[in-house]
């Protein structure tokens, strides 16, 4: 998004350029002109181009809240997620707990059905033996009596029979027992199995609740996903309308220029060129300063705008990962430092921008013009006069930079040429070192 809108900047940059530019060459047409006329046409293209670019802020703004509450229910929607994946995971190990339950408990009801099976086939036996017994006479206390040799033989047979009765109570409550705690313990399972159902039950309101909520958040999503299509849409027909402003701002200026151009060839003065004012400091010394031949096609003899700085980090239309092709050339050099007027010209802008920081732009006549920015000061104002060579602002480090250097551009008619293409003349000076930083 920081990206787009450094390309929205920089195309109504591009713009208001445009328009001065077009402004200063109506200001210095020829009198059979009429620049009233002129006047009026640049006046409403500004009125057109300030409410596009009104529509195109209040488009970019909608876009920008949109795309911050979609950012919102997106990051809402994934806790949703998160919490109903947490929900899953617990509902999947409460069902494991009542699968358990259930089959401990089926476990000890058929151990219960199995000792109460037990118990009554030992009861069964048991009465079966007291019958038995009864019907033999072994149960007669008098037989038993005359049938032992003695007293004490007596006693030890009543006593073996009571040791068997006794025996039999004992089987018979020790598997009673066992149902007892079989039994508690079935209770105690089917007590906890009941507390996890609870909880499932409770676990699949909040699953159901969650899944309403993260479904009404899609639902929105959706919504406002179609908004943010609509403005994207109406913004990219507002840039298109801009864009075939501009196009008919330079169309203008293009012929406005030409007209120029015809006027000056019908002159016979020479274009005056002013010799640099400074000379390279650290160099050769015995190699004297390169002087700009005039052009006879009508681009303005230029002079390097820094005049002891003759190494160039970055070239014209370089382009390093992830950003656009570069604009123009960067000149390295320290804080403070004069830059000078390529050529002379009047200031048609002078201001502060968020890419290029502080910067000027001279407009050279013919359609040409020259761009200085990242500048730490400015010393020239719009409509001033500046002379070629005259120190216009100072090296600095401000706007879209990351460190002290010049960004030196030239425009043809509003478009960008090759800085160095108007510098041939001192080739052997210039040494080009890109930077990748």
């Amino acid at each position: 998004m920081a990206k787009l809108r450094r390309h929205i900047t920089s195309r109504r940059a591009r713009a208001i350029s445009a328009l001065l530019l077009l402004s200063a060459a109506i200001a210095a047409f020829s009198p059979c002109t009429s620049p009233s006329f002129y006047a009026a046409s640049v006046s409403q293209n500004k009125a057109k181009l300030n409410e596009l670019q009104q529509q195109i802020n209040n488009y970019s703004d909608k876009i920008d809240s949109i795309s911050s509450s979609v950012s919102g229910l997106l990051a809402e929607k994934e806790r949703i997620d998160s919490e109903i994946e947490l929900l899953s995971d617990k509902m999947a190990v409460t069902g494991n707990l009542i699968s358990e339950y259930d089959s401990q408990i089926s476990d000890a009801n058929v151990r219960i059905a199995e000792i109460n099976a037990d118990l009554d086939d030992k009861y069964d036996r048991f009465k079966s033996w007291l019958k038995m017994m009864q019907f033999c006479g072994d149960m007669n206390p008098v037989e038993l009596a005359f049938s032992s040799d003695n007293f004490i033989d007596f006693l030890e047979s009543a006593d073996r029979l009571g040791t068997m009765v006794e025996y039999q109570n004992d089987v018979m409550d020790g598997l009673r027992e066992d149902v007892r705690m079989i039994a508690e313990q079935t209770a105690t399972l089917t007590s906890l199995k009941e507390e996890q159902v609870t909880v499932m039950e409770s676990l699949r309101s909040d699953s159901e609740r969650l899944e309403s909520l993260r479904s009404q958040s899609e639902n929105y999503i959706a919504t406002l996903q179609a908004d943010m299509t609509k403005y994207n849409q109406l913004r990219s027909e507002a840039q298109e309308q801009e864009d075939s402003l501009n196009a008919e701002i330079e169309a203008e200026l293009k012929r406005l220029a030409e007209e120029e151009r015809r006027r000056a060839e019908a002159t016979t003065a020479a274009p005056i060129t002013r010799a640099p004012e400074t000379t390279p400091s650290g160099g050769d010394e015995t190699k004297p300063t390169p002087t700009p031949t005039p052009d006879p096609g009508g681009a303005p003899s230029m002079i390097w705008p820094i005049g002891d700085r003759f190494l160039v980090s970055t070239t014209f239309r370089y382009q390093r990962p992830g950003e656009s092709p570069h604009k123009g050339i960067d000149i390295p050099a320290p804080n403070g430092t004069a830059i000078k007027a390529a050529a002379a010209g009047t200031v048609v802008t002078a201001a502060k921008h968020s890419s290029y920081g502080n910067y000027v732009i001279v407009s050279h006549g013919s359609g040409y013009a020259t761009l200085y920015a990242h500048c730490s000061k400015l010393y020239v104002s719009v409509g001033e006069t500046v002379s070629q060579g005259q120190t216009i602002a100072a090296v600095g480090n401000t706007g879209y930079s990351f460190g002290n250097h010049l960004h030196f551009e030239v425009r043809l008619n509003g478009a960008l040429t090759d800085p160095l293409s108007y510098y041939d003349y001192m080739r052997d000076r210039i040494t080009i070192q890109i930077y990748n930083g």
